[in-house]
């Protein structure tokens, strides 16, 4: 658990730090990462998380079904505080350089109730990966894909509108350690035994549908055009087989 805090917040403050390098340039190579990382993302959903959040509770699938629902709408709802930034917008907003403005508070607390709940799928994998053979390894794998891109977007959106780096990086390192707290919270949530490890399985479904909602969202915005394009789907292709990937090595 410790290692997976590091990681998170080592590289999600990294990517976040290289909006101060990058700025509002036009990056060639930020829409294929969004594209590889929402690939990602949606196979990990797919091939690992689901089926384990229906391992741990097969008798309630339509209940599990709901959830899974919940949580799409849920990021839906999100997004509107969050402005879209878990899948990479970059929209600075025209909020009069306050730093603690409603505006930058709404999108800090939508960022936040996301990655409180994604840092969970990895806080207490033996729950979640008790009958299998390996760990967490490519869920965090995803999280870092989706995360990366949002950190660089974030800093990037508050200082363009605030105008003030150390108030981004504030922003930024609060953003990074939000999974981290989520990881926690599920540990001793499990380890107190305040929440059976089979009932943690909705709280899965939540995230897994919060995943699904993230990813396709990806897919339609990267591709506004709605055509196939070689270049992009190739990319996609590659996402999807690196999940499957890790999922087999770790």
């Amino acid at each position: 658990m410790i290692i997976n805090s590091i990681i998170l917040i080592f590289f999600t403050v990294g990517a976040g730090l290289t909006a101060f390098y990058f700025g509002k340039k036009k990056l060639s190579f930020y829409k294929p990462a969004l594209t590889f990382g929402g690939a990602y993302l949606f196979s990990i959903t797919i091939t690992h998380i689901l089926p384990q959040v229906y391992y741990l509770k097969k008798e309630a699938s339509l209940t599990l079904g709901i959830f899974i629902l919940g949580g799409f709408f849920l990021q839906l709802l999100l997004e509107n505080l969050s402005h879209g930034i878990e899948h990479g917008h970059r929209h600075a907003f025209d909020i009069e350089s306050k730093p603690f403005h409603p505006t930058a508070i709404a999108l800090m607390v939508g960022l936040c109730i996301h990655s409180i709940l994604e840092g969970t799928l990895i806080g207490h994998p033996y729950t979640i990966y008790h009958h299998h053979n390996h760990g967490d390894g490519s869920v965090l794998i995803g999280i870092l894909l989706h995360k990366m891109p949002a950190a660089f977007a974030l800093t990037l959106v508050i200082w363009e509108s605030i105008k003030n780096m150390k108030i981004a990086i504030i922003y930024l390192v609060i953003f990074s350690i939000m999974s981290p707290i989520g990881m926690i919270a599920e540990y001793f949530m499990g380890k107190m035994e305040l929440i059976a490890p089979e009932n943690m399985s909705y709280i899965y479904a939540l995230v897994s549908g919060s995943f699904l909602q993230i990813s396709t969202t990806i897919f339609y915005e990267t591709s506004p055009e709605h055509k196939i394009n070689p270049t992009r789907f190739g990319i996609a292709i590659a996402g999807a087989a690196l999940a499957i990937l890790t999922e087999m090595i770790f």
